[in-house]
This record gives structure tokens, sequence and C-alpha cells, in this order.
């Protein structure tokens, strides 16, 4: 299976088990209802709890693109801290120097 498969695959099952935690059937309920192998619900299950928890614990912070695009003379990047803090700099600053602002 390739990886676009792979991904497609993952976000379906994903989102019946979104669907099964949101309703108020057990696990056997809702594959009946939905036509799918108990041994292969429970796999997805898991593999969605373990996303979610790498997810929640990563040290990565999420880098939202603008759509406006930047004056070339006036470019900069724009650093959002989760509590709200917010740092320009220009786009020509050290990259240890970004790097050290990232990781804060």
């Amino acid at each position: 299976m390739s990886k676009p498969k792979n991904l497609q695959r993952q976000k379906e099952m994903f989102k019946l088990v979104e669907q099964w935690q949101n309703s108020t059937q057990n696990k056997k309920q809702f594959c009946r209802d939905h036509s799918i192998n108990i041994n292969t619900f429970i796999y997805w299950t898991q593999k969605y709890k373990k996303y979610q928890s790498e997810k929640n614990n990563s040290n990565f912070v999420e880098l939202k693109i603008s759509e406006d695009k930047p004056k070339i003379s006036n470019s900069q990047i724009k650093l959002i801290y989760p509590n709200g803090v917010q740092a320009e700099i220009p786009t020509n600053t050290n990259i240890g120097l970004i790097r050290s602002l990232i990781n804060l």
C-alpha cells in the first residue's frame, strides 16, 4: 500500500474512532453497525490513542503561513507563542537565533 492510501485509510479510520468516541455504543455494537472487524477497529483505536498522545506531547510549535505576500524589502518572520506573546524578526536573522527563539 502506498503512503497516500495509508494516509487516506488512517484519516478514514480515525474519523470512525472519533465517531465511536462520541457515540453511546460499545466497540462491538459500533463495529457491527459499521461493518468493521472488531480486531481491526481495536488496532485503529490504539493507533489513534498513540497519535493523540504524540500530538499532545510534541515539542513542535505550529507555524501558520500567512496568505499575504510579504514585501521583499520589509520581510519578517512572525513567531506566535502558545501564551500569546508575538515576536517579529527580519527574515535575514541568523538561523541559530531563530532556532533559539522557537525553542523558548
